[in-house]
């Protein structure tokens, strides 16, 4: 057996990919070193109950398979840690927030992460609570970042919380930041090869664990069928409603191909995001180019992969991905795939593993869906090519594989600190 391993959630019950890839990692951790802790910092306990359940579904029977509470000893951007001193000085907090400090889970959480050799966690950690962590594990633990998304962004998202205005401070601080990580795992060989060129002195190991699924489940929802009309061509866009996966302008786009492919039908589906009224929006704007018998949008669904499974063409227009879970999913059930060239998903298809839309604008997203609406024998050269792609990166045999190999690596190795 291997390392003891910890995965880190920030939140349960949500539409986010990262929670699912994370869920995808505890799975084959448990199944690499017979046992496995998932904390999280904010759930309720049927979410931890499920998700303990769904990971004992998956990994081989008889493993230790825990899910608990972080009990607010971590900062997350999601839940304020809380600690003794946060109750004297010029800004104490509130009384009611003493009751965190006699949680009794407070000590089982700080037990698991003493006792952890390996801590997997993606962006979810102020740096205070990444300071924190470092505090709370052996001294020989390995601390994963789980990069799933391109640099640039995730120099982003670190900067709105935490960084100074200077540019120069900022980047300063930052690497400080990814040093207190000992490996950062990429999502892609291309994200991985524009980080090292970004931060060529980041001290640690940095490694690429290609992404999978849960394929038992695809292979199930590959059973239900009918969710589409046999009389349409069903153009299908799966991701959250904001303005970086540019639904508006495939909503545009498509209005472009009408006349040309009246058999044409555009599908998306996605969960509501913190700009609350971009989904609004793109209600209109069907309403606007009189779509409403062209485009539906259903909102958020729990069976989105067996629409996946149905649908003729999958597209993304987004402007910022890791190796997007909707793209993962198309290339297992062999779908053609338009999307917009970004690094992981380039790196992830290949070249002749979808049309690919180098800015996501309706022009030329038009463009591409027409291109591949228009020649069935390209579709099927999509679809042989993106399956193909998933098999040789993303298999689950692949992806547990890399995880074992990270879970037994010799960094992830270290005396026992327990007394």
């Amino acid at each position: 057996m291997g390392s003891r391993a910890v995965v880190m959630i920030d939140r349960l019950n949500t539409s986010a990919g990262g929670e699912a890839t994370l869920t995808d990692f505890a799975v084959a951790f448990a199944d690499a070193t017979g046992s496995v802790d998932v904390l999280v910092a904010k759930s309720y306990f049927w979410h931890r109950l499920r998700l303990r359940r769904s990971i004992s579904e998956r990994a081989h029977p008889n493993l230790t398979i825990r899910v608990r509470p972080v009990a607010r000893i971590l900062d997350f951007r999601v839940a304020r840690s809380v600690v003794r001193s946060d109750f004297w000085g010029q800004s104490p907090k509130r009384p009611t927030a003493l009751r965190f400090l006699l949680d009794w889970r407070r000590a089982a959480a700080r037990r698991i992460l003493w006792k952890a050799d390996l801590v997997l966690v993606s962006q979810v950690l102020t740096d205070q609570g990444v300071a924190q962590l470092a505090k709370q594990v052996c001294p020989g633990a390995l601390l994963v970042l789980n990069h799933n998304g391109e640099p640039a962004l995730f120099f982003d998202k670190w900067k709105s919380s935490s960084a100074p205005s200077d540019p120069e401070e900022a980047l300063s601080k930052y690497r400080a930041y990814l040093a207190k990580f000992s490996q950062i795992v990429f999502q892609s060989s291309g994200q991985e090869s524009i980080f090292r060129s970004s931060h060529p002195d980041f001290p640690g190991v940095t490694s690429v664990i290609w992404p999978s699924l849960d394929e038992k489940k695809c292979l199930r929802a590959a059973k239900k069928n009918g969710f589409f009309s046999q009389a349409h061509v069903n153009v299908l866009c799966v991701a959250k409603f904001q303005s970086g996966k540019h639904q508006r302008e495939l909503i545009s786009a498509f209005s472009q191909l009408t006349r040309g492919f009246p058999e044409a039908h555009l599908t998306l589906i996605g969960a509501s995001s913190s700009e609350h009224d971009y989904l609004d929006s793109c209600h209109r704007l069907v309403d606007e180019l009189n779509l409403q018998s062209r485009v539906t949008i259903t909102g958020r669904r729990a069976d989105v992969l067996s629409f996946i499974a149905d649908c003729d063409v999958l597209v993304l227009a987004s402007s910022g991905e890791g190796v997007s879970r909707a793209i993962r999913e198309g290339a297992f059930f062999a779908k053609p795939i338009v999307c917009t060239d970004l690094p992981g998903l380039r790196t992830f298809l290949g070249r002749g593993g979808a049309m690919f839309v180098s800015k996501p604008t309706p022009e030329l997203i038009s463009s591409a869906l027409r291109t591949v609406l228009s020649n069935p024998h390209l579709q099927k050269e999509l679809s042989i090519r993106s399956r193909e792609a998933y098999m040789e990166k993303a298999s689950w045999q692949s992806f547990a594989a890399s995880v074992s190999s990270l879970a037994n690596s010799p960094n992830g190795g270290r005396e026992s600190c327990e007394p």
